[in-house]
């Protein structure tokens, strides 16, 4: 990437790699009050993804879809957790009847595939 004319040839292997990190947490917060939770467990990963590294357009589209097929494991095993912010939950401008009426926190399934397949 240091010799690289190209800033961005380093996204994509930078990107790959914090992603394979993200996969393997139990929790990803996106802010103090929202983040993505597994709920079950993932399939293995057992693939060589470096076998399909070559120039070849079948072995790039086979790779594309093993990609793709992960994402779908990983949404189908996650789901998307809100929680009320504090800042409304222990506010004095908002209506307590209001607060009162409103879920502390709600969990949303990020793949309407229940089996995770």
């Amino acid at each position: 990437c240091v010799d690289s004319e190209s800033m961005l040839s380093c996204v994509k292997p930078r990107l790959l790699a914090y992603l394979s990190d993200v996969i393997k947490q139990e929790k990803v917060p996106i802010t103090e009050d929202l983040a993505l939770v597994r709920a079950r467990e993932m399939p293995a990963d057992n693939e060589d993804y470096t076998q399909f590294q070559g120039a070849d357009p079948e072995r790039k589209e086979l790779l594309r879809s093993l990609m793709l097929e992960k994402l779908d494991a990983y949404l189908a095993s996650h789901k998307l957790e809100a929680k009320l912010p504090e800042a409304i939950a222990g506010s004095n401008i908002v209506p307590r009847s209001l607060v009162d009426s409103v879920p502390k926190s709600i969990s949303i399934p990020l793949s309407d595939n229940a089996s995770g397949q």
